[in-house]
């Protein structure tokens, strides 16, 4: 009676790297980034004119 369980389960599989939300989700952490870096590096340059 125990030979339902024999088979043991795998794991489900992650999803693939090509979907267009891995894309979005992508794009939107590039450009996060990006803008934090611009905005670190103007504050930055403003500082740097009062030293």
């Amino acid at each position: 009676m125990d030979t339902r369980n024999a088979t043991p389960s795998l794991p489900a599989a992650a999803p693939p790297l090509h979907t267009p939300l891995v894309w979005a989700w992508g794009g939107a952490l590039l450009t996060a980034s990006l803008w934090l870096t611009g905005i670190i590096a103007l504050v930055r340059s403003f500082g740097s004119l009062f030293d």
